[in-house]
């Protein structure tokens, strides 16, 4: 049951870092334009210490947010949906349990065999009915 329960919740963690993603995107820009702004501006002394913090600032604040975004999208990538995680679990365990019983393994061929029959009978059938 816990399995269940936790594929239920795939969608919403997958919405859950969707959002991280999208704030910690603003972030960055916001960071990128901070730390162009303190960069580039000849306004600013340079030798200004508050100038200097900010440029701090703003640096550290790009690189962290840079680091949330990559990790998050890329934990992102990995999660299935709340379908697909139902689909891995129920075919995973159709092949786990065909790999191991003898008389699944025959089936192929019975199939094969019996298809094979019935269509040989519906092409006699027709042969028989166009004469």
């Amino acid at each position: 049951m816990n399995e269940f329960y936790w594929i239920t919740r795939l969608d919403s963690i997958d919405n859950l870092l969707v959002a991280f993603a999208v704030i910690a995107a603003i972030v960055l820009i916001v960071g990128l334009i901070g730390f162009g702004v303190t960069y580039y501006d000849y306004e600013f002394d340079s030798d200004d210490e508050g100038v200097q913090k900010m440029r701090k600032y703003f640096k550290k604040m790009t690189i962290v947010s840079l680091i949330v975004f990559i990790s998050v999208s890329t934990i992102n990538t990995f999660i299935p949906t709340t379908k697909d995680a139902y689909i891995i679990y129920g075919i995973g365990g159709t092949f786990d349990y065909l790999k191991i019983n003898e008389t699944a393994k025959q089936l192929p061929d019975k199939v094969v065999m019996a298809i094979d029959s019935y269509l040989g009978s519906k092409i006699e059938e027709q042969t028989d009915s166009v004469n």
